[in-house]
């Protein structure tokens, strides 16, 4: 933060009432405070910006081991009367989706098909009081798929609900599609929606700016240009963006996914039974998390 030259300034105003108060120095006020140079005064954004920052990957300092010798894992935990569940596959199709270009194709449709699918989830699962929550989500940055399942009070029947519905929407449809268009348009209101809000306030609004800046975006105005895809997207895209992406979770493969489940200690047994049973995952009983391979220091 001392160095200059390792320093990135980005400054959100109305250019107007800093020219008004600073005159033609609006821009040499900033001389010998940090620059030995005083910044150019962009204005509105050019085609192509001087600055380029390289956003990667958490896998490469998250998940740093390509092929963990533990994967899933079961803890029992005292006093706990509910079920936790964490599980996680990759992006299906990964190499045709740069997952940082959120310019691709693709991209607004996959919001709206995470956001659909949640909300089915959402009514089946806790709409039927087997969890607090069922949640799907999509991390650009982890580049992986994520589904959770918080307080649930029938861990194993909400799961068996979770793998119904994700092979429903996922797989190639037939001759009776489980889409309704009516909830698609819902869905993508709900993305619009969330997108909007962002901008609701100046320091909103500024926050989206300096987001494109530094992920290499085009204009400073990209998540109002995002709005405008999600809005062109249609529902066979969504259908399409489903069947292409999330697909891991239809395929799943033990070798290729990661689980993680918090119990109390009675029900670890027959969570377990069960997941290796119907499910071919052999989950690790974690007795003690504090002496345990969790509590191990790691070289991340």
């Amino acid at each position: 933060m001392c160095r200059p030259d390792k320093c990135f300034v980005y400054v959100a105003a109305d250019l107007d009432a800093i020219a008004e108060v600073h005159r033609s120095d609006a821009v040499g006020v900033w001389k010998n405070k940090l620059f030995r140079e005083p910044p150019k005064l962009m204005g509105e954004f050019p085609a192509q910006h001087t600055l380029k920052v390289a956003v990667k990957p958490e896998t490469i300092y998250k998940y740093y081991e390509k092929a963990p010798k533990l994967r899933h894992a079961i803890a029992g935990v005292g006093g706990s009367e509910s079920c936790f569940m964490y599980h996680t596959v990759p992006v299906s199709n990964l190499d045709e989706y740069d997952a940082f270009d959120n310019q691709h194709r693709d991209s607004a449709a996959l919001e709206i098909a995470v956001k659909y699918i949640s909300d089915r989830l959402f009514k089946l699962i806790r709409g039927e009081g087997l969890a607090y929550g069922a949640y799907l989500s999509g991390s650009v940055t982890s580049e992986r798929s994520k589904m959770t399942l918080y307080r649930a009070t029938n861990l194993l029947k909400a799961y068996d609900i979770f793998r119904s519905v994700m092979t429903n929407y996922t797989s190639v449809l037939g001759k009776d599609d489980p889409w309704d268009d009516a909830l698609i348009e819902s869905a993508k209101g709900a993305v619009i929606y969330s997108k909007v809000g962002k901008e609701k306030t100046v320091e909103g609004l500024a926050a989206t700016s300096i987001s494109a800046v530094i992920t290499g975006k085009p204009d400073t105005k990209d998540n109002r240009e995002h709005i405008k895809r999600i809005e062109a997207v249609t529902p066979e895209d969504v259908k399409w963006a489903a069947r292409r992406y999330l697909r891991g979770f239809d395929e799943l493969s033990p070798e290729s996914s990661l689980v993680s489940i918090a119990c109390g200690p009675d029900k670890v047994d027959k969570v377990a039974e069960e997941m290796q049973t119907k499910w071919k995952t052999q989950l690790l009983k974690v007795d003690d998390i504090e002496d345990s391979v969790f509590a191990q220091e790691h070289n991340w």
